[in-house]
């Protein structure tokens, strides 16, 4: 009798063993489950602070529905949010109020904290911010090498890289050794379609220009084409050209990183990248 009795204990852990599990395997699945397509941003493209608060959340991914984010310092901030709650997200150098309802806390130690929170979207405010940071991210993350054979006889050395993505966005640069092993980034073409018309951002021997093509020539627009050069930064040229950029795999990042440094400090951003 007791062998059966340790024999059916033994059968029932291992059975809540698996459910268990089970039940882990599915709030996985269903974290995944999303709406959404969701990005993770890299340094401090994005921060979340809380009305009322002195908090300031580092937001880690978002997406149209929601975010995700943390904090490092929780004697900062709350480390309970209410079940709906409004705030202010930042991206680069943008502000938008906005509602969202906690979906849940969790802290990581003593120092970190995390929360993730889905957006309430009463009006279309949030989705048009969102969609002038989102869309260039997401256009960047689509950014593909184009082989040799497939580009202008000018791109086909080994030092050029030529890129496409949606959008239709396009990214050539060009880099050499440097003393002590340091790459220069010597030329960089950064093309995209901005409301109906080409952009472009101009990296040459560390001076930055943005141009525009006019409406007939976006019409039959070429790439390495000449565009008219603005006689001022465009601030949303160098916003959306910010996404692309910073949305790429961390190896083209770092040879793009005197670049972004710029751009990030013509919009006075840290110059973290």
């Amino acid at each position: 009798m007791s062998q059966l009795l340790d024999r059916l204990k033994k059968i029932s852990q291992s059975l809540l063993a698996q459910n268990s599990k089970l039940d882990e395997e599915v709030e996985a699945t269903a974290i995944d489950l999303r709406l959404h397509a969701r990005y993770r941003l890299n340094d401090d493209e994005a921060t979340f602070k809380i009305k009322g608060t002195n908090s300031e959340w580092r937001i880690n991914n978002i997406s149209y529905s929601g975010l995700a984010g943390s904090i490092t310092d929780p004697a900062y901030g709350p480390l309970i949010i209410e079940p709906h709650f409004e705030g202010t997200l930042t991206f680069l150098d943008q502000e938008q109020t906005c509602q969202l309802t906690r979906i849940r806390t969790f802290k990581k130690d003593d120092r970190v904290v995390f929360f993730g929170a889905e957006f309430q979207h009463i009006g279309p405010e949030m989705l048009v911010f969102l969609r002038g940071f989102l869309e260039p991210w997401r256009w960047g993350q689509t950014l593909v090498l184009v082989p040799p054979e497939f580009r202008a006889d000018r791109y086909k050395g080994d030092s050029w890289f030529c890129f496409r993505g949606d959008g239709p966005t396009d990214l050539i640069y060009h880099h050499l050794p440097g003393r002590e092993g340091q790459e220069v980034l010597s030329t960089v073409l950064l093309t995209f379609l901005i409301n109906g018309r080409y952009g472009e951002l101009r990296w040459k021997d560390a001076i930055l220009t943005t141009s525009m093509a006019s409406d007939a020539e976006s019409k039959t627009f070429q790439v390495g084409a000449t565009m008219e050069t603005l006689p001022m930064l465009d601030t949303n040229l160098l916003r959306t050209g910010l996404c692309i950029l910073s949305a790429m795999e961390p190896s083209h990042r770092k040879v793009l990183k005197p670049l972004i440094h710029e751009v990030r400090r013509l919009l006075d951003l840290s110059a973290a990248g």
